[in-house]
């Protein structure tokens, strides 16, 4: 596909609408990023057929609303997490911290493979989190939605430049805020931890805001 500065020209739209009609068309499975750039998928009605329907949710649910949502649910779980987390949980959690180590975000050159794997454990380390509270009716419904709490991750693979040094830097956060979250659990402060997590996402939320909305 042509470059996002040439789909602006071409349509002559803002950036942020070839942005957002980009992340549509990700979201349906017609279009997806590689190394070297954006590309027509190869079998694009299979991949509709196997999305959860994000690109309907995504029309009217904003990206504010998503990160409230998702305050509602992971600050408030924290105390129950707290309390009812097992060794075997807080074993689960670290092993999701100790991949995102493994991956080497913070030393070496970044590559779409590489996002995608973090991505993958990001939304695992959450769950694990989750689960950790041992509500049953808490997790299915966390479980349900996960593809609409997490669908900014489209976003990031977008729009992010991986050889950018702020790319990694951010990411590199993230799992440090990840693991001031499990530190946190480990010593069973519930307070610390809802700071963390509250962190977590307000710095989240500002990055992705200021991706989509730079022009």
């Amino acid at each position: 596909l042509p470059t996002e500065k040439e789909l602006t020209e071409i349509f002559q739209v803002g950036r942020s609408t070839i942005r957002e009609a980009l992340t549509a068309l990700i979201s349906m499975g017609l279009v997806k990023r590689e190394k070297d750039g954006l590309f027509v998928a190869e079998n694009p009605l299979e991949s509709m057929k196997n999305q959860v329907n994000t690109l309907q949710l995504s029309k009217y649910v904003t990206f504010r609303e998503v990160f409230e949502l998702r305050k509602i649910f992971e600050v408030s779980m924290m105390k129950i997490v707290a309390e009812r987390a097992t060794e075997e949980d807080i074993r689960e959690i670290e092993g999701c911290l100790k991949a995102h180590d493994d991956l080497g975000l913070c030393e070496e050159t970044l590559d779409p493979e590489k996002i995608e794997k973090f991505f993958a454990q990001d939304v695992e380390f959450h769950m694990a989190m989750f689960r950790a509270a041992h509500n049953t009716v808490a997790f299915d419904l966390f479980n349900n939605i996960k593809s609409m709490l997490f669908y900014t991750h489209e976003m990031y693979s977008l729009f992010w430049d991986i050889k950018d040094k702020e790319v990694r830097d951010m990411l590199c956060r993230a799992v440090d805020d990840h693991w001031q979250l499990f530190n946190a659990l480990k010593s069973r402060d519930s307070a610390a931890m809802e700071t963390a997590i509250n962190r977590h996402l307000d710095k989240i939320y500002k990055s992705l805001e200021k991706t989509i909305d730079t022009e």
